[in-house]
């Protein structure tokens, strides 16, 4: 297989290229070994660099056309290899990537950019296991001692006044942060604003956040966006949990990594809720499978 891998280099498997030793190119494009299938494709056959520039080109008006979206899903998955060439190679910045390809900050997008990476249902498979594991790691949570048992505890007495299924789902996902001595506060930031407005200069302070507003004692529902670099790419997504699904769909299509203050949170995540990579675990992530499934 080594020898069949330096043939397909040599005759321009990108993906292999881009991962050479001996591909001289900056740190910022190492390839996380997150499970996609498909990280850095070639172009389909028939086509070019520049025939699919165009493509993308006639992508900005489409996005902007009401009830658009098969033409533009059947777009989207033609300019794929592109896409994945200028954000693996070039690493340009959100703000740039929004301008290029704005359909791929739209939750619809996010859901099929992800699928092309890992073949993999995003939302279904990270909600369903995550309601899977609810009840077991509640059980887990209430065992916790010491000071982040308290900020646990502090949590779960949330469910007290709203036990919806959004709550939840919140409930689980900040209590696991904790329960993994990560910090919650890292990942989700609550804004309280009366207007319910997000300044620039807040946005500015996040490099990747999950911003919230609303959900309030008055009955206001509760709404979360996502930062990444100071730019709110995505809005008006219901409860956390849908927003973590998006974040961490958005991680893979632009290719962020994972913040160090959070890697056991994403890692979860990415390995016992979406079953990528699953076979290699840190002994953090790999006790806390033990016990689910004990």
């Amino acid at each position: 297989m080594a020898s069949y891998r330096k043939k397909l280099k040599y005759l321009g498997c990108p993906e292999l290229a881009v991962n050479s030793s001996q591909h001289k190119r900056p740190a910022a494009v190492k390839k996380p070994r997150r499970a996609e299938l498909n990280y850095l494709p070639p172009h389909p056959p028939g086509e070019t660099t520049q025939n699919l520039e165009k493509i993308r080109v006639e992508l900005l008006r489409e996005v902007n056309i009401r009830n658009n979206w098969k033409i533009v899903n059947e777009m989207m998955a033609r300019t794929f290899s592109s896409r994945r060439k200028e954000i693996v190679e070039d690493s340009p910045a959100i703000e740039q990537l929004v301008k290029r390809w704005p359909a791929l900050f739209h939750s619809t997008q996010i859901e099929e950019e992800f699928k092309r990476l890992t073949a993999v249902d995003l939302e279904s498979t990270f909600i369903g296991n995550l309601d899977n594991y609810t009840e077991k790691l509640l059980c887990l949570f209430r065992t916790k001692g010491g000071s982040a048992g308290c900020k646990i505890r502090n949590f779960m007495k949330l469910l007290d006044q709203d036990d919806g299924v959004d709550k939840r789902r919140e409930v689980v996902i900040c209590c696991l942060i904790v329960y993994l001595s990560e910090n919650a506060e890292h990942l989700i930031a609550h804004y309280t604003d009366i207007r319910g407005e997000i300044s620039q200069d807040d946005l500015a302070q996040h490099t990747l956040k999950i911003v919230t507003k609303g959900g309030s004692a008055d009955g206001s529902p509760l709404e979360a966006g996502i930062v990444l670099e100071g730019v709110q790419v995505l809005s008006g997504l219901s409860g956390v949990a849908k927003a973590c699904v998006a974040l961490f769909g958005l991680m893979y299509a632009v290719n962020l990594s994972y913040p160090k203050t959070l890697r056991y949170t994403f890692e979860f995540f990415q390995k016992i809720l979406l079953e990528l990579d699953s076979e290699k675990l840190s002994p953090k992530i790999l006790s806390l499978k033990n016990k689910l499934f004990s």
